[in-house]
C-alpha cells in the first residue's frame, strides 16, 4: 500500500510504501524507472499496490502506476 501526505508549507508529498508485517519474510525494495526495475527483493516476488491503476507492460503482464 502507498500512503501519501502533503508536506506542510511546501509543494511536496511524503510517500510511504507499506506492507503488512507478515506479508514478506526478508528484505524488500521499491522499484521503478528510477532504478531500472531491479527488484532486489528476496525470492524475486513482486507486490503491487492494489489501490493504484494498472497498465499493460508489453510482455504479457501489468505494471502498477502510482502518481505522486
Amino acid at each position: 500500500m502507498v500512503k501519501q501526505a502533503p508536506v506542510k508549507g511546501r509543494r511536496a508529498v511524503k510517500v510511504n510504501f507499506v506492507l503488512p508485517k507478515d506479508a514478506v519474510a526478508g528484505k524488500v525494495s521499491v522499484v521503478g524507472d528510477f532504478n531500472g526495475w531491479d527488484p532486489l527483493a528476496e525470492g524475486g516476488r513482486w507486490h503491487d499496490d492494489d489501490t493504484g491503476a494498472f497498465e499493460p507492460n508489453g510482455i504479457g503482464g501489468y505494471n502498477a502506476i502510482i502518481n505522486t
